[in-house]
């Protein structure tokens, strides 16, 4: 009666199961669609159906056949593992707990072990022939011996045990050290140990060069001279042992005589001996005469050599008797060894390609087998693909058959390689019905000649010269061909060579083709037949142009990347005997433009104008929408710039007017003051004599009161007066104020003609504190930096020379006087500045608005030298009339190269380009050139100047705006016989 399943067994059978539920419910799923769909829906749901039923059972019987496999292979390797461990294994080396055949081999194990384990060991070398019985000697007795005093035995059968590293990139040396590092933190204990390194050659054989030797050296020096002390012993090849000699360096004498020890191949004797014990061992009855009969046959030199003895003896064996008889029938050594692999080949499903694989693991020239390889590799060397079932399963019939030996990778698949390096003679004999390379290379000559036309390829023709018969090789006809085909492909080379020098002749003129600047008008502000001045407004988050500034028509909106237009509109309409200005705000959002025209009507008998109307208008460059703003004059924005300011005159004649505050998003008045006067002076830098504050419950004026310019104060909640701040004894000249911190800054003139500069709080209009000023500080504006942490003034009749002075207590920020700072870009005099000074024999740059000044050291400005920098102050230029403009870093405080020399013409202006990626100087004449302002490496030199330049560095190509509203690119290449190639690709489109 069978038990019931467990709750534990069921989720396993479904986990078993879920690939075909998975695909069982897609296909019903697929099913209902065509009962619950029509038409095109219940074709596809069909189809669908089809495709998961189909592709599901393939993919579920093609995940139960590799589930069986692997089953299969899982039990051959398990009744590999539970095999008993025979004396008679064939190549297969003895392990620890195995007995060592042969006294003398037991008592040479011991004298070893005992040397081994001595206190005064350090490092040692066992040497011996290949196959003599090192490793067997070493992993059987040795071990077993050292583990029984004491000592923990670490033992590495071969280098390519070491865990890769995977520094693809790294030399030999670097890899070596990061494996041989891993491996001693990995396998070596700390406490007292010794360190086994079996077929120690192939260390020597992959590292040749002296530092990968020394490397070693060091390796195995620092660990016998650690505490506590391992004790080194590595295994070699006889022929490698004057290798060491490379590690005296690190290792004082390697191959001293007390511990080099020798391996030798057994003596008759020894031979006799062992295959006695052997067979004793396995219960195999021997015939006495049998192993000195088999030991004289084996005899070469005095000499049996092991893996052969075991070879034949193991073959033997098999059929349960070791006999002379036997052993005949057999045909001797050569004929058992090639008859083990035979045997292993004919249990191939596929002999041939089993065949193909060993010779691919075998390097006759050098009768050694080849380093190992993984299952992909073998595949491609027998011309099957990577993942192919055939190969494994040959692969896993050789490793059972103990003819390849597998090699487990921490990192990576496992490899193969041939067990011994003495199965290469026999894989050669056994496989001697595959094609040789005299038989092919005989074949390939036939099968040519027999062609009678064409020539042999190169790669072929080598490999027939060096291997095909010398009787076939020197008949005429092969003759003939062979001269053929060595001929032909030297014209052919010759010609591609010709052709190759003609191409590298005409890459070198392309590539030594002086660089130009193709120059190409790409759009114009103009309509067909129109013409005339253009003024231009950049907008430079929105990496726009807007032509038609102060023009009469219309706006139009450029992309300053592309140089195409984006949009525009169109203002007003031209009519006849009326002059139409327009005039556009200096004060410019990114979205927001107010444009003003005045209409006049001209006397012609008198020649002079009168107004006869206003109109203002509102523009959008976002949308491109234009709102018409209520009658009105002196539109300005506000502080805040979501409001407009304008004048209400009711009278054009009259000096009174309403201050109006009008909100851009609600398009309609949200305060006004009525009855204000007109002062006497204009504010310089604003449309406007008044202000509205943020919170638009304050407005400050400057209007005319009796004989003098008052600054007032209004409440626009209740439109009361709340006072003025100036009083009638001082003339007011001009004022700003900063909502934020709720100051209003005022200039005005006492009596005595003194310059006062005073700080009122917005919300009373009570003092807070004041200053005397120099007189010429009144002919300018003044404004608060954006953080309200500074005052700074700009005086048009001084060259825009400034003073700059802290709002928290009116005294100056920097001890200069009057006249010492400049503003580093005079076209832009409504926001905050970047401005610069003379300090002693140094330049001070300093931003207003952000952060500290910099000093930029050793720098003497002449009374007409300029400093320009960039929006960003990350470059600057020092330019004049006698000296040449210096790019300079601002951030590292150093001067990059000279743009000009002082040969150069004079020159007129020095600005950067509106993304700052270049810089533009201008010299007499109205020629530009442009400069990289990275590097300050030439562009385009000498072209025509123009009001906006644009530069991109990625496409090497310059947009400019010109005064006669013409788009003008500029792209960056070389001319080939007329012919513009741009240097990038794309860049004049």
């Amino acid at each position: 009666m069978s038990e019931p399943a467990s709750p534990k067994a069921a989720l396993d059978q479904l986990k078993e199961w879920q690939e075909l539920i998975a695909y069982l419910a897609a296909g019903i799923g697929s099913l209902l669609g065509v009962f619950l769909s029509s038409g095109a829906a219940q074709i596809a749901s069909a189809v669908l159906a089809a495709l998961v039923v189909t592709g599901g059972s393939w993919h579920v019987r093609r995940s139960h056949r590799q589930k069986k496999q692997r089953e299969e292979q899982e039990r051959l390797w398990e009744e590999r593992r539970n095999q008993p461990r025979a004396a008679f294994r064939s190549l297969s080396p003895f392990e620890e707990q195995d007995d060592l055949p042969g006294q003398d081999r037991k008592q040479l194990a011991r004298s070893i072990a005992v040397r081994i384990v001595n206190d005064d060991f350090r490092f040692g070398i066992i040497c011996g022939d290949s196959g003599a019985g090192k490793t067997s000697l070493l992993r059987s007795e040795v071990m077993r011996n050292i583990r029984a005093n004491g000592l923990e035995p670490v033992y590495l059968r071969s280098p390519r045990r070491l865990a890769r590293t995977g520094l693809a990139v790294a030399s030999s040396c670097e890899r070596l050290a990061a494996e041989l590092e891993a491996f001693a933190q990995e396998q070596i204990p700390a406490d007292k140990c010794v360190l086994i390194l079996d077929q120690f050659e192939e260390w020597f054989v992959e590292h040749r060069e002296p530092e990968a030797r020394a490397l070693l050296g060091r390796f195995i020096a620092r660990l016998i001279q650690r505490v506590p002390p391992v004790r080194v012993v590595c295994a070699v090849r006889r022929e490698f042992l004057v290798d060491f000699h490379d590690l005296a360096a690190e290792l004082p004498d390697p191959t001293n005589p007390v511990n080099t020890f020798h391996v030798r191949n057994f003596t008759v004797a020894q031979a006799i001996d062992a295959v006695q014990q052997c067979a004793l061992a396995d219960g195999i009855a021997a015939e006495e005469a049998f192993a000195a009969a088999l030991a004289a046959d084996l005899e070469e030199n005095g000499e049996v050599r092991p893996p052969e003895l075991q070879i034949v003896c193991t073959h033997l064996a098999e059929s349960g008797s070791l006999s002379s008889d036997r052993y005949q029938a057999e045909g001797g050594t050569a004929g058992i060894l090639a008859h083990h692999i035979k045997n292993a080949l004919e249990s191939c499903r596929e002999p041939e390609l089993g065949a193909k694989l060993l010779r691919s693991l075998c390097d006759f020239p050098t009768r050694t087998k080849r380093p190992p390889k993984p299952l992909a590799e073998l595949a491609a060397d027998i011309g099957r693909t990577a993942g192919s079932q055939t190969v494994a399963a040959l692969v896993r019939t050789f490793v059972l058959a103990r003819l390849l030996a597998e090699e487990k990778r921490k990192s990576g698949p496992d490899a193969y390689a041939l067990l011994h390096d003495y199965l290469v003679g026999a894989v050669e004999l056994a496989t001697g019905d595959v094609s040789t390379q005299t038989e092919e290379a005989n074949q390939l000559l036939r099968y040519h000649l027999a062609q009678q036309r064409g020539v042999i390829p190169l790669r072929r023709l080598r490999f027939i010269r060096a291997h095909a018969d010398r009787p076939l090789l020197v008949q005429p006809n092969a003759r003939r061909l062979i001269r053929k085909s060595l001929i032909v492909p030297a014209v052919f080379s010759g010609a591609m060579v010709f052709v190759a020098v003609l191409m590298a002749g005409g890459l070198y003129l392309m590539a030594t083709a002086g660089i130009q600047w193709q120059e190409k008008v790409i759009g114009r502000h103009w309509e067909e037949g129109e013409a005339g001045s253009v003024e231009y407004r950049i907008l430079p988050q929105k990496g726009q142009v807007i032509s038609g500034i102060n023009q009469e028509y219309y706006l139009r909106s450029w992309d300053a990347k592309t140089g195409n237009i984006v949009n525009g509109v169109v203002l007003f309409q031209k009519k006849e005997n009326v002059i139409s200005i327009n005039r556009y705000s200096d004060k410019l959002r990114e979205d927001i433009l107010i444009a003003e025209r005045i209409i006049l009507e001209k006397n012609v008998s008198k020649n002079s104008y009168r107004e006869i109307r206003t109109i203002n208008k509102l523009i959008s460059t976002d949308s491109w929408t234009v709102t018409d703003l209520p009658n009105g004059n002196e539109f300005d924005f506000a502080d805040t710039e979501q409001y407009i300011n304008y004048k209400d005159n009711k009278n054009k004649n009259d000096k009174v007017f309403d201050a109006v505050l009008w909100s851009v998003d609600k398009k309609q008045a949200s305060r006004k003051i009525n009855g204000i006067i007109e002062s006497s002076t204009k504010v310089v830098g604003r449309m406007t004599d008044f202000q509205f504050s943020v919170k638009e419950d304050r407005l400050v004026t400057l209007s005319r009161e009796g004989n003098s310019n008052v600054v007032a104060l209004y409440d626009t909640v209740s439109g009361e007066k709340i006072k003025n701040i100036t009083d009638q004894n001082k003339e007011g000249f001009d004022f700003t104020f900063h909502s934020l911190t709720k100051k209003i800054c005022t200039v005005s003139m006492t009596p005595t003609g003194e310059a006062e500069l005073q700080l009122w709080n917005i919300d009373d209009g009570n003092f807070v504190r004041g200053c005397k000023m120099p007189k010429e500080s009144i002919d300018g504006n003044i404004n608060f930096t954006a953080d309200g942490m500074y005052i700074f003034f700009s005086s048009y009749n001084y060259n825009n020379r400034l003073t700059v002075l802290a709002s928290a207590n009116l005294e100056p920020a920097h001890r200069v006087k009057i006249g010492d700072m400049r503003l580093s870009n005079e076209k832009d005099r409504n926001s905050a500045p970047i401005v610069y000074w003379q300090d002693g024999n140094d330049i001070k740059l300093w931003h207003v608005s952000k952060g500290e000044p910099v000093l930029l050291k050793n720098i003497k400005l002449g009374d007409k030298d300029k400093v320009s920098s960039s929006a960003d102050m990350q470059r600057a230029v020092i330019w004049g009339p006698k000296r040449p403009a210096e790019l300079w870093d601002v951030k590292e405080k150093k001067m990059l190269c000279s743009l000009t020399s002082s040969k150069d013409k004079h020159i007129q202006s020095v600005a950067f380009s509106m993304n700052d990626t270049a810089v533009v100087i201008t010299e007499e004449g109205g020629v530009a050139s442009l400069f990289d302002a990275k590097d300050g490496s030439p562009l385009a030199q000498h072209i025509s100047a123009a009001s906006v330049y644009y530069y991109d560095p990625d496409l090497r190509r310059i947009h400019l705006w010109n005064s006669s509203g013409q788009v003008i690119r500029h792209v960056e290449g070389r001319s080939y016989f007329g012919w513009f190639v741009p240097t990038v690709s794309g860049a004049d489109k």
